[in-house]
């Protein structure tokens, strides 16, 4: 302190020492960070830099608001669910999100300087927006290898399971052969179809007929994200296996007529119902000594034949006459595994006497001998036709009118005649109209009435079959005189 005289200006002065106190005030750090974005399932890079304004200040950062479960490359976790970072430990830092995450949320980060002489602190706040891709995940597929059998469904199993939460799943099966059908889902044409997850229940594959063997199905599982589209494959294949099975084939016979003595034709058709079978056929019920033109005798009254057997095949007898019956066997068989199956009828045999001389004699007719008084065979074959037994009727007519009844040719025509089965509702395969049109001219010729009057009524019928466009009534009009 100083006094002066005002008058000369003379000074004195006095001298002390006097302490000042200064407290540090800590700065707000710099704080710069960057929007992160990255991909659902990867490593997402946060970037900032923090740098202190003051000197000597420590500086450090903590973020919060990350997804629960989530974790940081650095820096530790508190007790809030925050993480703190040093300034050294925010290079290359990266978050780690849980598994399927995906979507957009703000991350809070705080730094803060803190002097170390007093404690005192100042922060800088900044907010880093964060934006995840979703990333489709490869479904899991499981599939079976499907077996079958042929003509009938084959199951497909394919299981699906979806490890992503919002994703959407759906199936691409290729392969399937032309004509395949799946009981569900849709067809995209070339041997694809299209399923969703829903449609792989109780699924099976229906193949064209007679289709066997083995091939492979090519089986795609999508997974795609809504948000953006993304989607992930995984793909298997099916082994299909399809048992061959046989089809009954199909077999036709027509009835056998033929005079004692005389070899008798055996009308059998056969046609194939499947595509690589073998066939053959197996006649039973031959009666003792009676001989095929074909195949081959198996003994106890059975022979096989081939298809090639029965073009023109007779059966030669032994002198018996009457009316039997023979089973008749087709039977296809698959060469890869010995599969088969048969059709089964019965073949009518009748065999008619040769008339040398009027007189007694007896013939085998429905199983039982008949005595046969000529003058008494147009009665009988009557009573056959009364009772339906066409083939025992025709037998007696044609031995009347072998024997010169007037009457027998008309009424032979009628067991031949399908318009007469229709007039007397008879259900019978012995309908043959050329044999009918055959008797009814002979009797005609004979002027029976009868005979003219049941030959008009079939021509109309051939005429109204022809019409509708059947060749063979057409064909036996064009015969007519």
């Amino acid at each position: 302190a100083t006094t002066r005289e005002p008058a000369n200006g003379d000074s004195a002065d006095t001298t002390a020492i006097m302490n000042v106190a200064v407290s540090p005030v800590a700065d707000a750090p710099v704080l710069k960070v960057a929007k992160a974005t990255g991909r659902e399932d990867t490593n997402i890079f946060l970037e900032m830099e923090l740098s202190p304004t003051g000197a000597g200040e420590d500086i450090s950062a903590a973020i919060t608001g990350l997804p629960k479960g989530s974790v940081l490359s650095a820096g530790h976790e508190g007790s809030d669910g925050g993480w703190l970072l040093e300034p050294e430990e925010l290079s290359g830092l990266s978050l780690k999100l849980p598994a399927n995450t995906s979507g957009t949320f703000d991350l809070t980060v705080t730094a803060t300087a803190r002097e170390p002489a007093n404690g005192d602190s100042a922060d800088t706040v900044a907010t880093i927006p964060v934006t995840i891709s979703p990333v489709a995940d490869a479904p899991v597929l499981k599939v079976a290898r499907a077996q079958g059998l042929e003509d009938a469904p084959t199951p497909v199993g394919i299981k699906l399971y979806q490890e992503g939460a919002d994703e959407r799943l759906s199936v691409t099966l290729a392969g399937l052969p032309r004509g395949a059908v799946l009981s569900a889902g849709e067809s995209k044409g070339d041997g694809g179809w299209l399923l969703e997850p829903e449609d792989l229940s109780g699924l099976s594959l229906r193949l064209p007929a007679n289709t066997s063997g083995t091939f492979d199905l090519a089986v795609t599982a999508t997974a795609r994200e809504p948000a953006n589209g993304n989607s992930a494959d995984t793909v298997a294949t099916i082994p299909v296996t399809i048992s061959p099975v046989a089809d009954a084939p199909g077999l036709t016979v027509k009835r056998a007529a033929g005079r004692e003595n005389e070899p008798v034709t055996l009308g059998i058709g056969l046609s194939p119902a499947g595509g690589d079978e073998s066939l053959a056929v197996t006649l039973a019920g031959l009666p003792v000594g009676a001989v095929l033109s074909a195949g081959t005798d198996k003994g106890g009254g059975i022979w096989t034949l081939l298809p090639e057997d029965l073009n023109e095949l007779t059966l030669k007898l032994p002198a018996i006459v009457g009316t039997f019956h023979l089973a008749v066997t087709a039977t296809a068989r698959e060469p890869a595994n010995g599969d088969s199956a048969s059709t089964t009828t019965t073949l009518a045999v009748a065999v008619l006497p040769m008339i040398k001389s009027p007189g007694p004699r007896a013939v085998e007719v429905a199983g039982r001998e008949v005595d046969l008084d000529l003058k008494r065979l147009f009665a009988r074959g009557d009573e056959f036709l009364r009772l339906g037994d066409l083939a025992s009727a025709r037998l007696f007519f044609e031995l009347a009118a072998a024997d010169g009844d007037p009457r027998a040719a008309s009424a032979a025509g009628k067991t031949y005649d399908p318009a007469y089965f229709e007039r007397a509702d008879i259900r019978t395969g012995l309908a043959n109209p050329a044999k009918a049109l055959e008797w009814y001219r002979k009797a005609a010729q004979t002027g029976d009435a009868e005979g003219k009057q049941l030959l008009k009524g079939l021509t109309t019928w051939l005429e109204r079959r022809a019409s509708s466009g059947d060749s063979e009534a057409q064909r036996l009009l064009n015969r007519q005189p």
